[in-house]
């Protein structure tokens, strides 16, 4: 059994035992303290989300409390600096990489987080890194192609810190990419807390592959009516998926927690309303009232291809108020 809390602003996938580092906790140690916003609840008889866990809480005790916890040389961490400095007014410096002395008795404030990084820890600090990213930075993806002013930056990282999504390798997310049914449905399934499935996917769609990427979203995904297979038997993991199939898997995901579109009395005003399919018709109106989704310049685009960078906008949308 095994639940997912929101506190301090983000969501923790906790079971009996477990034991968390806490960022934003008001708590001395030995305190017993109670966690009540639960996302959902995972238990031998299924998921549990929205109405079904709103009554749900988690008890724990705060075992120390402290400002600081040991550095893993072999994590991977987000770190935040700047490029100002005290010489003529100090402005337009690069970040990180080829950081250098600027004279004699002056040296980048860059330039000493860099040698604590890579002679006091044995750590790198990666090449992306050269250029330079704004007088205050956060370093938050390792990602080239998407960079500070890009529309998809924030929900990028957003999805990344959360393990929403993953890059197509380390430095490439991938944002103009087609999003696949296969990569929805898994993304879904971390959301929920990544629940234990039964049987074969290859019993279940004939082009499944079990122990792929995408085996456990798939089955998951099917026994909960998230979404559907083909007649053929297909469930077609790697196809492209369109934004008005998109609106009707997120609308299959919160019907899961009962919600539904009843009730939402707001009509639809796009300008290509008639090219939105009778099966569609429901999940976009309710993924347009929920501000999952939103057209551009009036229209929807139905049929338009989701790519990956829309896939992490839908999904702050969907999360990040909740958190």
């Amino acid at each position: 059994m095994y639940a997912v809390i929101v506190t301090g602003g983000k969501q923790y996938k906790v079971s009996e035992g477990d034991v968390l580092y806490i960022e934003k906790l008001n708590a001395e140690a030995d305190a017993e303290i109670t966690f009540d916003t639960v996302l959902a609840v995972g238990t031998d008889d299924g998921l549990k989300v929205g109405k079904d866990c709103a009554k749900a809480a988690v008890s724990a005790k705060v075992l120390k409390n402290g400002k600081y916890v040991d550095i893993d040389p072999k994590a991977t961490y987000t770190v935040a600096s700047h490029n100002y400095m005290l010489k003529d007014s100090g402005d337009g410096i690069n970040m990180f990489a080829d950081n250098k002395l600027l004279q004699d008795s002056v040296m980048l404030d860059n330039q000493v987080l860099i040698n604590y990084i890579k002679d006091d820890l044995g750590g790198t600090v990666p090449a992306s890194y050269a250029a330079p990213q704004g007088r205050i930075s956060i370093i938050a993806t390792p990602y080239t192609d998407v960079v500070d002013g890009n529309w998809a930056v924030e929900a990028v990282n957003y999805v990344t810190e959360k393990d929403y999504m993953k890059g197509l390798n380390e430095t490439t997310f991938g944002p103009n990419g087609a999003l696949t049914r296969g990569m929805l449905v898994t993304v879904l399934y971390r959301m929920a807390g990544s629940p234990k499935v039964e049987g074969k996917v290859s019993e279940k769609f004939s082009d499944c592959t079990d122990g792929s990427w995408y085996a456990d979203a798939v089955l998951w995904a099917s026994a909960n009516k998230v979404v559907d297979g083909y007649e053929d038997g297909t469930f077609k993991p790697t196809k492209s998926i369109t934004r008005q199939e998109m609106a009707k898997v997120l609308y299959g995901y919160d019907k899961i927690g009962g919600k539904t579109a009843e009730g939402i009395t707001e009509k639809l005003t796009y300008t290509d309303l008639d090219a939105i399919a009778d099966w569609a018709l429901e999940a976009v109106t309710y993924c347009t009232a929920e501000k999952y989704l939103a057209g551009s310049n009036g229209a929807f685009s139905p049929k338009g291809t989701a790519t990956r960078a829309m896939g992490a906008k839908v999904l702050m949308n969907m999360t990040k108020e909740a958190a």
